[in-house]
């Protein structure tokens, strides 16, 4: 019998504390869903009704608790824990949207309320949830986890302010820019990674052939979607980079200068077109490919390539991106200190996040690696690719060549923030061409300004 239960409860909150923060999928694209196969909409809509209990809630089988926005084929993988394990609780997974999920988790705590087990966080604001001092440090008895166990970047984005490791991340997540085989032939002659590579080393070539793409195609065709996949990718680049200087204050016009340089010069040259990061129009664009360039980290090839391009199969490659690599994604999980379930949910979220089995699990029914060290000196655990790739070996490019290679993230508690101003700003420039980059800049500031009134932004 499986003991997986899911309760489909969508929680109505009103957003008393003021939190500003992004859509568990969407809106800022610093973060990935932990749904790695669900659709593309930046969350689950709200309202709705619980579910029936399942025979399992019954008898003696107590509950492990669980916020989350939605789990998708995560939910296949944990059905073998229990599958495989004699254990008297069952996982209980409770939907909030996750754009609620930091002001529920807050109200509830400061109130007193029921706590989920089990703690979620995304990787553009798990910093906020960090400095709560509610996650239980994994490092101390009974867990006694061991960081060299994990790779270097998934310890030091699951640090609290203390330095402790509290979370375990649940998937590396390294960009590759994707492409259509059947539209590179046309456009460049070639469909060959290498030959990609090439024609794509600098930033100026996606200038230089951006233009030229749309000239020939007479607009119908741009190199990217739109521009928050230009300022997604070049933030991103750079996540090792601080946000905040050592007195606490938001310090970032080194960062975001030359990001909007960048996308006033793409936006002259029509390198990309106007479509907004995970909108229907952006999703449905894997299919309609008015763009042939599309930045994709492995949780994206079941969440929004395979969904949304149907007859896709095989026709798909993936390269390097100029610059390198980059973390797009991740979701952080660990345990409330205040859970009378800890032991519980140490055993559940160890053999999930921590053990060969539950990374089989999850590379089967997610197509997502774990980062854990001793999983590699396993040639086949990176063997195979997907079928929408052919014949190119994609996990062993991506985990292989590409993973290491991604640059460690320094969090802060203003992540969120600063790419929903950036992003606005990226619309603004997008609709309004009269807005120079130096004025984009100013904008950017005072919008971020406003959202951290008490903080100094420089």
């Amino acid at each position: 019998m499986k003991f997986y239960l899911q309760k489909l409860i969508f929680a109505a909150m009103l957003l008393t504390l003021g939190v500003v923060f992004l859509a568990g999928c969407g809106g800022g694209g610093t973060h990935a869903p932990a749904d790695t196969a669900a659709a593309p909409a930046p969350a689950p809509a709200e309202g709705g009704t619980a579910a029936e209990p399942s025979p399992a809630a019954s008898g003696d089988i107590r509950q492990l608790t669980m916020w989350s926005w939605t789990l998708g084929n995560y939910a296949l993988a944990f059905d073998e824990f229990f599958d495989t394990h004699d254990v008297d609780f069952e996982l209980v997974d409770i939907t909030v949207a996750a754009d609620d999920y930091i002001t529920r988790l807050q109200t509830t705590f400061a109130a007193g309320g029921d706590m989920p087990d089990i703690l979620l966080g995304e990787i553009g604001w798990r910093a906020i949830t960090f400095h709560m001092g509610i996650w239980e440090n994994l490092e101390q008895a009974p867990y006694n986890l061991d960081r060299s166990l994990i790779m270097d970047f998934a310890v030091g984005i699951n640090l609290d302010p203390n330095g402790n490791v509290v979370g375990l991340e649940n998937g590396v997540n390294p960009v590759a820019i994707a492409y259509k085989r059947d539209l590179a032939l046309e456009w460049f002659g070639t469909d060959a990674r290498e030959e990609l590579e090439a024609i794509f080393r600098t930033e100026e070539d996606f200038i230089t052939v951006g233009r030229q793409i749309f000239e020939a195609s007479e607009g119908a065709m741009t190199l990217f979607a739109g521009p928050q996949d230009i300022t997604n990718m070049r933030l991103n680049q750079q996540r090792h980079i601080s946000n905040v200087n050592a007195q606490g204050e938001i310090y970032i016009s080194s960062k975001i200068s030359p990001i909007l340089d960048l996308l006033e010069t793409m936006r002259e040259a029509n390198t990309f077109g106007n479509l907004t990061m995970w909108s229907s129009q952006w999703a449905a664009n894997y299919n309609e490919s008015a763009s042939l360039l599309f930045p994709i980290p492995p949780w994206g090839i079941p969440a929004l390539l395979v969904p949304n391009d149907p007859h896709g199969e095989g026709n798909w490659g993936m390269f390097t991106p100029p610059g390198g690599s980059f973390g797009w994604g991740g979701t952080s999980f660990g345990i409330f200190n205040g859970s009378d379930m800890k032991d519980e949910a140490w055993q559940f979220l160890s053999w999930a996040f921590l053990s060969h089995e539950g990374a089989d699990a999850i590379k089967r029914y997610v197509g997502v690696f774990l980062p854990v060290l001793s999983l590699y000196e396993d040639p086949e655990y990176t063997r195979g690719t997907h079928p929408f790739f052919g014949e190119q070996q994609i996990y062993e490019f991506m985990m292989e060549e590409l993973a290491p290679t991604i640059p460690m993230a320094a969090l802060s508690i203003y992540d969120a923030m600063i790419v929903d101003s950036l992003n606005m700003i990226a619309e603004v420039m997008l609709v309004d061409h009269d807005v120079t980059a130096e004025e984009a800049f100013e904008r950017f500031m005072q919008d971020l300004q406003f959202r951290v009134p008490d903080t100094l932004v420089r």
